[in-house]
């Protein structure tokens, strides 16, 4: 399980989070929403222990703040927003980095079966730095799911963490990118996304947190959090919530309306 019990953040002299209390099971997907700037990344950041933080965050019963580094990457594999190369890697070799970060290092075609499953393994020996965003974004997933291909092992659950895996990409590939985070909770693990979407994490999700103005405003099923006065209070512009009927809630911006 992956706990966050009051955990707050500081930037500077500014308070970005304060008090996040969040709870996240093996076999569900978490998407961490809300506005620009509400801390969606920070949380995430601080849930990889890459920023530090007041409170307790534990993965698997590990304290991260306390944890080495090689602990953590047997456990979790992290997808950050952008990844800047400064060496002329092949995209085979950018993926294969996952094998030195997880314990798969003698599945030496995991990196060509991951590239297969994001649609990329015909780009294997290009040159990372020539692709596009969206395909770099790709590769990097590769690379993180290499590292944790065993959604579970002996040990316990493992875990995917990606900041805005879907942002560059066209809806194809954001539904591609979808399904294969539904397929690894599925299959047991678990996953949080940093999203932006909230029509694509109402599809695939199983909890949502809402952060705005500082904390986290709700955590729980979609359909308790994509809510009229929720999303129109956190995200400051009217907001309707829509459904059909056997779906799920789903939003269309009116624009007329903020």
């Amino acid at each position: 399980m992956l706990q966050l019990e009051n955990v707050s953040i500081m930037m500077g002299r500014h308070m970005v989070l304060r008090d996040v209390s969040l709870r996240a099971r093996p076999g569900t997907l978490t998407a961490i929403v809300g506005p620009n700037g509400s801390g969606k990344t920070t949380l995430l950041r601080a849930i990889t222990g890459e920023v530090a933080y007041t409170g307790k965050v534990t993965l698997n019963g590990v304290d991260v703040a306390r944890a080495k580094a090689w602990q953590l990457a047997a456990i979790r594999a992290v997808m950050a927003q952008e990844t800047q190369l400064a060496f002329p890697f092949t995209v085979l070799e950018v993926v294969g980095l996952g094998l030195s970060m997880g314990e798969n290092a003698g599945s030496a075609d995991l990196p060509q079966r991951a590239l297969a499953e994001v649609d990329l393994l015909h780009h294997a020996a290009r040159n990372y730095q020539d692709l596009s965003g969206g395909e770099r974004q790709r590769v990097q997933l590769a690379r993180a799911l290499v590292q944790v291909w065993n959604p579970v092992t002996t040990a316990g659950a493992r875990w995917l963490f990606l900041d805005e895996p879907v942002a560059s990409l066209d809806l194809g590939h954001q539904l591609q990118v979808m399904r294969l985070a539904r397929r690894f909770v599925d299959a047991g693990g678990g996953v949080v996304a940093v999203m932006h979407d909230l029509n694509l994490s109402a599809m695939f999700c199983d909890q949502l947190a809402l952060l705005a103005g500082g904390g986290l405003v709700a955590a729980g099923p979609p359909e308790s959090v994509l809510t009229d006065g929720l999303l129109s209070s956190a995200y400051d512009c009217q907001i309707r919530t829509n459904r059909l009927p056997n779906t799920g809630p789903w939003l269309l911006p009116q624009a007329v309306a903020c």
